[in-house]
C-alpha cells in the first residue's frame, strides 16, 4: 500500500508542490470493514515538520507521516481531492 499511497500524493500534487515534500513515512496498517475499491488520502493534524494521514485502501487503513516545511498547501491539496 505504501507505493500506491505515493503515488497517490504524487497525482494529487504538482512537481512544484511535491517539492516541498522531504519524506514519506508509512506507519501501522490495520484492518477496516470497508469495501470501497478506491484509495482515498485524509488529512488528521500537523506538527511543526510534518504532516499526519489516513490512508484508506481496500480493508485497510493506513496512517502516513509526510515530513515537509509547508503542511498548509499539503492540507489544501487533500481537502479539495
Amino acid at each position: 500500500m505504501h507505493f500506491e499511497m505515493f503515488q497517490t500524493v504524487s497525482m494529487i500534487l504538482t512537481t512544484r508542490e511535491r517539492s516541498f515534500m522531504k519524506a514519506i513515512f508509512p506507519a501501522g496498517i490495520r484492518h477496516t470493514k470497508s469495501a470501497s475499491s478506491r484509495l482515498k488520502l485524509l488529512f488528521k493534524y500537523e506538527t511543526k515538520t510534518e504532516a499526519k494521514l489516513l490512508a484508506y485502501g481496500p480493508g485497510v487503513v493506513q496512517e502516513v507521516f509526510v515530513v515537509t516545511n509547508n503542511v498548509k498547501v499539503l492540507k489544501e491539496k487533500l481537502s479539495k481531492s
